[in-house]
């Protein structure tokens, strides 16, 4: 949420791109917790995305 604000003020064309990426990687979050006791190929590009931002990664 912190990088949307900073990306907010750095450029107004990545806070669309940040805010739509953010909110659906969000959502992939959110949905990974029932999918983690499932079967989920990840064969999706929002995944990709979604692991740069996640804290295990110093990025």
């Amino acid at each position: 949420m912190v990088t949307v604000s900073q990306y907010k003020k750095n450029s107004k064309r990545k806070e669309i791109n940040i805010h739509i990426y953010g909110g659906r990687c969000l959502k992939m979050m959110h949905a990974t917790k029932h999918l983690f006791h499932r079967p989920f190929s990840t064969s999706s590009p929002l995944d990709g995305g979604c692991s740069p931002p996640l804290p295990t990664s110093p990025q």
